[in-house]
């Protein structure tokens, strides 16, 4: 199928699925595809070609996408309404057990984007078991953590608890988008996206099955928060 076909095919799927949910007026929404092999170019493909900026979204995937110097990376690209230059994050922490070390480039480090005016952060699955990487994020200014991933079965717990503690620990929202489903090989994955606040109260939970949800986010509650009790401010570094 020749990609101005799949534009259309998933243009035509994402307005269906989306349009319903978006509030008229309503200045920024975030459509978030998980870790998977063809998400990236779904979002590459629609932002690009605008078809989508009629609905104010910014559409995000990640996919295994060949860097410049020529090294595979899993790649979140974050695209935005209008047609405006792609965010991309390369994923920096690389599974063992999936040979990603052997496999995969690491990425350079951590990216930021704007989504809406809330500064985010982009993070790829197993990222969220590196703690100091969201810590760095919300000492330059995220107030909200966008995560897409590929968990598997029978990992749920971990990947909940994870997303709550990225949240509550950094006094952020948190946003999961997870795959659903089964993979080629057989691999089931648990689903279970969801959004967090930042006091780790799950605003939004989608359940183990594909499904599409809305959650308004206020980012003053990160203002109101951190007012109470600013853990950025009151930590101690280098702590034995």
């Amino acid at each position: 199928m020749a990609s101005e076909n799949l534009v259309s095919v998933y243009a035509k799927e994402l307005r269906e699925r989306f349009a319903p949910l978006i509030q008229t007026g309503r200045p920024a929404a975030l459509a978030d595809y998980p870790e998977s092999a063809n998400c990236g170019d779904q979002a590459i493909w629609l932002g690009e070609k605008q078809l989508l900026s009629e609905l104010g979204v910014t559409i995000g995937g990640s996919m295994i996408t060949r860097r410049e110097d020529g090294a595979l990376v899993n790649r979140f690209t974050l695209t935005v309404p209008g047609g405006g230059t792609p965010v991309a994050y390369d994923k920096c922490h690389r599974f063992g057990p999936m040979r990603e070390v052997e496999l995969l480039g690491a990425g350079a480090g951590r990216v930021h984007a704007t989504v809406g005016s809330v500064e985010t952060a982009l993070s790829i699955c197993y990222d969220l078991r590196f703690p100091g990487m969201y810590r760095a994020s919300a000492h330059e200014g995220a107030r909200l953590f966008l995560v897409v991933s590929a968990w598997p079965r029978p990992r749920e717990m971990p990947l909940r608890t994870l997303a709550m503690a990225r949240a509550i620990e950094n006094q952020a929202f948190l946003a999961l988008c997870n795959r659903a489903g089964s993979g080629a090989d057989g691999t089931m994955f648990c689903g279970g996206s969801c959004v967090v606040s930042p006091i780790g109260e799950v605003l939004l939970d989608l359940g183990p099955d594909e499904n599409t949800g809305v959650a308004e986010i206020d980012v003053e509650h990160v203002t109101s928060s951190r007012k109470m009790f600013d853990v950025l401010r009151e930590e101690i570094a280098a702590v034995d």
